[in-house]
């Protein structure tokens, strides 16, 4: 792999800040929190249009995946379906092709996908991450995680994280909401849902010397 990429931009972490601090700007006037500190601003990049942001996105996971390999690391990276991305993906095949950048210890994770859905479908995620990007790169497959969505009902779990200490029926519960606003709505298997406790260390300790 080549130690540098001559596409990478080296300022494309530039953060300008925004060019009216006025709170009456745009078309939003929702009142600041009164949590919200002090002259507080939101990091802003300004780039000219879509295909600069492509490259400056592009720029960026490739420096991390030089970086990452630099220290004998894999870079992981989350990534989208749609069209906003398609700019960055064709962008980092062009630096795969021309500039020697390489995916080869690079672990990937989509975060979702239909169901059901055979991943030959035209509407698939899957599909759609491997004619727009993985094809055309040196990807291991097995390095690409991408939710199934041909998987049978019978072996669907959803596994659902909780605070804790949390009571199942509080508000503040992430099993009631889903409960609420999806699986009594549906007919999930109420065996196939397993809430796991986001457990202090210690206390995790404390029940498994028990």
């Amino acid at each position: 792999m080549s130690a540098t990429v001559t596409g990478v931009v080296h300022d494309a972490g530039t953060v300008l800040e925004a060019r009216d601090s006025s709170s009456n700007r745009g078309p939003s006037r929702t009142p600041a929190s009164p949590t919200a500190h002090a002259g507080e601003r939101i990091r802003t990049v300004v780039v000219d249009d879509h295909t600069h942001i492509a490259r400056l996105v592009a720029s960026r996971i490739a420096t991390l995946i030089l970086e990452r390999h630099a220290t004998g690391e894999r870079a992981v990276l989350g990534l989208a379906t749609g069209s906003t991305p398609i700019g960055v993906y064709r962008e980092l095949i062009r630096m795969h092709k021309e500039e020697g950048l390489s995916f080869a210890e690079v672990v990937t994770f989509n975060l979702d996908e239909y169901y059901p859905m055979p991943k030959e479908s035209i509407h698939s995620y899957h599909r759609f991450m491997w004619e727009n990007l993985f094809s055309q790169v040196d990807i291991d497959p097995k390095n690409v995680h991408i939710p199934p969505g041909d998987v049978s009902r019978d072996v669907v779990t959803f596994n659902l994280d909780e605070y804790y200490p949390m009571a199942p029926g509080s508000i503040h519960s992430y099993h009631r909401f889903m409960w609420e606003n999806l699986f009594d709505h549906v007919d999930v298997d109420r065996a196939l849902v397993q809430v796991e406790l986001n457990r202090p260390r210690s206390a995790r300790s404390e029940d498994e010397e028990g």
